[in-house]
C-alpha cells in the first residue's frame, strides 16, 4: 500500500477483495480503498478489473453524481505466493 494512505478499518470484504476506510494524506481526507484481489496471469480476470476501471473513470469524469465514486488513483502491489 502507498505510504499516502493511512488505513483507518475494514469496511467489508467480498469474492473480489476488501473495501478499507482509509486517510489520504495528500489530499488531507477520508477516502474508500478497494483492494482487488486477481490473478495478474489470467487475462479475463484482468480485463474484468480494466474494464471496471475504465467505466469508473468515465462515470466519475462526468457531471459529478454523489452516487457514483471519484477514482483518484490506482496502486498495484504485489500478491506474494
Amino acid at each position: 500500500m502507498s505510504r499516502r494512505y493511512q488505513l483507518l478499518s475494514k469496511l467489508g470484504a467480498g469474492a473480489e477483495g476488501s473495501v478499507y476506510l482509509a486517510y489520504d494524506q495528500a489530499l488531507s481526507r477520508k477516502v474508500a480503498i478497494k483492494h482487488v484481489l486477481y490473478d495478474h496471469t489470467n487475462y479475463y480476470q484482468v480485463k474484468k478489473l480494466f474494464r471496471e476501471l475504465y467505466l469508473l473513470r468515465e462515470l466519475s469524469d462526468g457531471a459529478g453524481s454523489k452516487y457514483i465514486s471519484k477514482l483518484l488513483d490506482i496502486v498495484a502491489d504485489p500478491i506474494s505466493s
